[in-house]
């Protein structure tokens, strides 16, 4: 099992998981709204970590300098960074609104056999068959 110190205190933390970033980290990571994401400012530019996997979903790119501190819109459809002089704004809803239930937790979004549906997994074992155009 790896283990990392706690600076702060005696006690040992067991390593549970990592995540890989695209380049070195830049500044403090911020939790999205929703606290599903992650975004860390890093050289490459702003990546995108899921919570629940720990896996890097995209880097928004753009800025001609590392990204040294991001914040979250209210409503998580927008990040903002810090690239030295200038400030980058990258909107996030580029898709649209399938399901919303936020009591429930989705694993996975599958390809049906007709190409108007897709199927939704959810972490308490059920599928759901959805209509892609109804969102």
């Amino acid at each position: 099992m790896s283990h990392f110190a706690c600076a702060r205190r005696s006690a040992r933390l067991l390593l549970l998981a990592s995540a890989f970033l695209p380049a070195a980290a830049r500044g403090a990571a911020r939790l999205s709204p929703d606290q599903r994401w992650v975004a860390v400012p890093t050289d490459a530019g702003v990546a995108l970590v899921s919570v629940s996997r720990g896996t890097v979903r995209d880097v928004l790119t753009g800025a001609h300098t590392p990204v040294t501190d991001v914040v979250w819109a209210a409503k998580g459809d927008r990040v903002w960074g810090l690239a030295g002089t200038a400030v980058l704004s990258w909107n996030l809803a580029d898709g649209q609104l399938l399901l919303d239930r936020p009591g429930e937790w989705f694993t996975d979004l599958l390809p049906a056999g007709d190409p108007a549906h897709l199927w939704a997994t959810g972490r308490d074992g059920r599928m759901r068959l959805l209509d892609a155009g109804s969102g």
